[in-house]
């Protein structure tokens, strides 16, 4: 337990430090108590202002109680895991030799690293999609993209943690008409004379309903004469909303699909049945070829808002009390960027490398 005990020394000033810088913020000293044992009991002391305004008081208590309420969940949590006669390393995961997420055991090797060198993501469980669906479109033309997916940042090369295939779709030309000559744009594009996929990405992974990709590096949004245009590397690009609609639905998994009235290149490849986007979303298209690597995106990490721990397991609470600890820092001193979560955001990098007619 030395180890243990030394961290949470370390812990502790790391927040009695926190708290004195942000007393010139909070306009009022506050007053730390650090008792032996490695302060067990770690308590932030009320504060005396008898002139601050309401809102001095709000953005104070605000502060306090995140940090009350942090400091306190890690003295229960110790206590809960000594009474039990488990170790802190074990029980939060934190290199212990017994430790575990989602049943798998880790080791020291894990620290600072889980979710890649211990691999202990677990992917989101998908629902099975009947073999035929409903209604199927005619495809007319068929394309490939080129994928590089780097799985693994650890290694000395990064090449050798990089998997590399290709995807081929056909595409519906009968039923999505409009929907396909858009994508085809960003296929058939010359190498710097357009946006193209050839330099684009997948990006975002609706747990187990669809994967996002076709965001293309420099395309970006901007106003031109007060509407709202695209510009790439510098020059505008006009790109005009896709409104179209047939009788296909988001009945079984593998299926292309764009949003309505988006004029940008982005498509989605669902995973599943997904009658959601059936309202939203145009079919125009499905993956011939290539499954195993829209499976492989699929088992990268991504941002679920959550911790690998066991739900209610007292790492899963500490992981809880530190987010909402940090957002309310951020809140209280004006920082917006705490909104900015990215649910679903990939965690690894998903490259299209290639693309072409095949």
């Amino acid at each position: 337990m030395k180890g243990a005990n030394a961290r949470h020394v370390v812990q502790t000033v790391a927040c009695f430090v926190f708290v004195r810088t942000c007393s010139a913020f909070l306009l009022q000293p506050i007053r730390c108590n650090l008792p032996r044992a490695y302060a067990r009991n770690f308590q932030t002391y009320s504060m005396i202002n008898e002139g601050s305004s309401s809102r001095e008081d709000s953005r104070r208590d605000f502060l306090l109680r995140s940090l009350a309420s942090l400091s306190t969940l890690g003295v229960a949590s110790r206590e809960a895991q000594a009474g039990e006669g488990i170790s802190v390393e074990s029980k939060l995961g934190l290199g212990g030799k017994t430790s575990q997420i989602n049943g798998k055991e880790i080791s020291q090797v894990c620290r600072g690293s889980r979710g890649q060198n211990c691999q202990v993501w677990v992917p989101p469980e998908i629902e099975s999609s009947p073999v035929q669906g409903g209604e199927r479109g005619e495809i007319t033309s068929k394309v490939y993209l080129d994928v590089r997916i780097i799985r693994d940042y650890s290694k000395e090369v990064l090449e050798d943690g990089v998997l590399r295939g290709r995807i081929v779709f056909g595409l519906y030309g009968k039923q999505s008409p409009m929907t396909v000559q858009h994508f085809l744009k960003f296929v058939t594009a010359s190498y710097g004379e357009g946006p193209a996929y050839s330099s684009g990405m997948f990006y975002r992974h609706e747990a187990g309903r669809w994967i996002e990709g076709g965001r293309i590096n420099g395309l970006s949004t901007t106003q031109v004469a007060g509407q709202e245009t695209f510009q790439w590397n510098g020059r505008v690009v006009p790109l005009v909303p896709i409104l179209e609609t047939n009788s296909l639905r988001h009945d079984r998994k593998l299926l292309l699909s764009h949003r309505k009235f988006n004029p940008g290149p982005e498509f989605d490849i669902t995973l599943s049945p997904t009658p959601e986007l059936d309202a939203s979303n145009t079919v125009f298209g499905e993956v011939i070829a290539g499954e195993e690597y829209v499976q492989e995106i699929v088992k990268l990490p991504f941002v679920t808002g959550k911790s690998l721990d066991p739900e209610g397991s007292p790492a899963d609470s500490w992981w809880k009390a530190q987010r909402e600890f940090f957002r309310n820092v951020a809140k209280v001193s004006g920082d917006t960027r705490v909104t900015n979560t990215f649910p679903g955001k990939l965690l690894r990098r998903v490259e299209i490398t290639k693309c072409g007619l095949v």
